[in-house]
């Protein structure tokens, strides 16, 4: 397995509302001169974090596809994993097969989907994208520090435009809480 293409859908509800963005930023409620702007930055404040951590804030549906089988085990990218929806891959006549979920197990607190080392694989076509796998992964409630990290990047984005000396503070600030989430130890 050499590629590996991931996609993941968009979320319903972004982790941050409006309002909890706006009274971060000491904007008034009343006040919409800013709101799709801040709207904006939520989505760009979420994805970066996501990004970095490679946990999605909220729940949803990821696709990730790959050039072939994998050895025992494969590693989901994004985090935390609740369910497997689906493993299709191509044959070697090029069909679109599912493959059958007595095969493969999801070990969701080491976020890997174990395969059966003893299984008689089916051949598959050559090809990126020969296998897909489709499982939701996400948060059911927000972590506090994704949300702190987040609002930090929102003041980044919005409050500290052009003041480079406090846009280094908030960022240095970012990335340790965006470490301190990736410690294995962390809860």
């Amino acid at each position: 397995m050499k590629s590996r293409s991931v996609s993941v859908a968009s979320p319903a509800t972004e982790p941050l509302s409006l309002s909890e963005a706006k009274k971060h930023l000491e904007i008034g409620q009343s006040d919409t001169t800013h709101d799709f702007e801040v709207q904006s930055l939520i989505v760009a404040a979420r994805e970066l974090w996501e990004h970095d951590t490679q946990a999605l804030t909220v729940s949803r549906a990821v696709t990730e596809k790959l050039d072939g089988w994998p050895d025992e085990c494969w590693r989901f990218y994004h985090r935390p994993v609740q369910s497997v929806t689906s493993v299709n891959y191509y044959d070697a006549l090029n069909n679109s097969q599912l493959l059958s979920s007595s095969i493969y197990s999801l070990d969701a607190p080491n976020r890997r989907l174990l395969v059966a080392v003893d299984e008689d694989w089916p051949d598959i076509e050559t090809r990126w994208d020969a296998v897909a796998v489709v499982y939701i992964a996400g948060e059911t409630i927000v972590p506090e520090i994704a949300k702190s990290a987040m609002k930090l990047q929102l003041d980044v984005l919005f409050e500290l435009r052009g003041m480079t000396k406090e846009k280094d503070a908030c960022l240095r600030a970012y990335e340790n809480l965006v470490i301190r989430y990736q410690r294995s130890s962390y809860p």
